[in-house]
C-alpha cells in the first residue's frame, strides 16, 4: 500500500499521514528501544493511552510478519526521507 492508497482509503491529508507515521515512529522507539512503560509513552508523545496501545498492536503484527516498511519507518535517515515530502506537501498522493 502506498501513500496514495492510504490517502484514498482514509480521506486524510499528506500532513496527517506524516503525523501518524511520526507518532508510530516515536511510540515504537520509546517502547522497543527505550523500554518505556506504555503510560509514560502516552505522556511523552502527548496522545492517549488507548492510541498508544493501538499503535503498539500494529507494531507487534508487523514485527511478527517482518516488514521492509517497518524497517524503513524505524531507520532515522530513511524515515526522515519518507515523511519529509509529506510534511512539505511536495508530493501528490
Amino acid at each position: 500500500m502506498n501513500f496514495y492508497d492510504i490517502q484514498q482509503k482514509t480521506y486524510h491529508s499528506p500532513e496527517a499521514i506524516a503525523r501518524y507515521l511520526t507518532y508510530f515512529n516515536r511510540i515504537v522507539i520509546c517502547y522497543a528501544k527505550q523500554k518505556m512503560k506504555i503510560a509514560d509513552i502516552a505522556s511523552v508523545v502527548n496522545i492517549s493511552l488507548e492510541l498508544v496501545i493501538k499503535y503498539l498492536k500494529i507494531y507487534e503484527v508487523y514485527l511478527e510478519k517482518g516488514s521492509d516498511r517497518l524497517d524503513m519507518i524505524l531507520n532515522p535517515a530513511e524515515f526522515e526521507n519518507l515523511i519529509l515530502p509529506l510534511k512539505k506537501n511536495k508530493v501528490s498522493i
